[in-house]
């Protein structure tokens, strides 16, 4: 689908901030909505209005046709979150086949230069979570069929809650050594390869600036950072490189 009208989700999304819908609309690349259909767009935004300081993020599992799995990982964006994320998976026995990460792009200098006329005498006892990004990382990948699906998820969904509540209260720390003691007791338990070898890797790195090729020009500009990465899978492998 094309980049829809504020109009359009707001008919869509009823109850839901209309500078909220705003901010999904103009801050999200035009792949977002090439991917994802407007059911799917509307579930985004619902589970986004509805997050908060006890609920910082929203997880959406689904199990596809094909019996791969559907993960969507809705939540307000915090430094390293991304590799945190990947962490639980691994720890979850998630076998990662394909992603789509999103982000909100920068609010432009000139929007926030005109916001920051007027500031508040004293600093607010609690972060304001609106004025953080928000992020909808999807992915799809398997699970050992032997799983029970429904224990599964709820065991992501309990395990991503108590990271991202750890970030939220500032304690990024603490959320690390929480996901790597997860991602040790995981491994701990793989059996052993035999005769193991390191593969070489290969790491191509792309920087364009802002305005370059391949965005969106009805986001923010922003600069982007382009890794691709090719060479053997591992466990954890995302996490470790992340």
């Amino acid at each position: 689908m094309s980049k829809p009208t504020v109009e359009l989700l707001r008919r869509e999304c009823a109850g839901v901030d209309e500078q909220l819908i705003t901010q999904h609309i103009e801050r999200l690349d035009r792949s977002y909505y090439e991917l994802f259909t407007l059911p799917s767009v509307r579930q985004h935004l619902q589970a986004l209005a509805g997050l908060n300081r006890e609920h910082p993020v929203e997880v959406q599992i689904e199990t596809l046709d094909d019996g791969q799995i559907g993960v969507t990982v809705l939540a307000v964006d915090y430094p390293g979150l991304f590799s945190l994320i990947s962490g639980v998976f691994t720890a979850s026995g998630f076998c990662i086949l394909e992603g789509h990460i999103y982000t909100y792009g920068r609010i432009p200098r000139s929007a926030v230069r005109s916001r920051r006329r007027i500031r508040p005498l004293r600093k607010p006892a609690r972060e304001d979570l609106t004025k953080r990004r928000r992020i909808i990382d999807h992915f799809i990948g398997t699970v050992d069929k032997e799983i029970d699906a429904a224990a599964w998820a709820e065991s992501v969904r309990q395990r991503l809650h108590s990271v991202v509540m750890l970030l939220a209260e500032g304690r990024g720390d603490a959320a690390k050594r929480h996901v790597n003691e997860m991602v040790t007791a995981k491994l701990i338990d793989q059996p052993r390869m035999q005769h193991a070898v390191l593969s070489p890797t290969q790491l191509e790195i792309d920087e364009q600036p802002a305005g370059g090729g391949g965005g969106d020009e009805d986001a923010a500009p922003t600069a982007v950072t382009r890794i691709r990465v090719a060479g053997q899978d591992n466990p954890a492998f995302l996490y470790t490189l992340t």
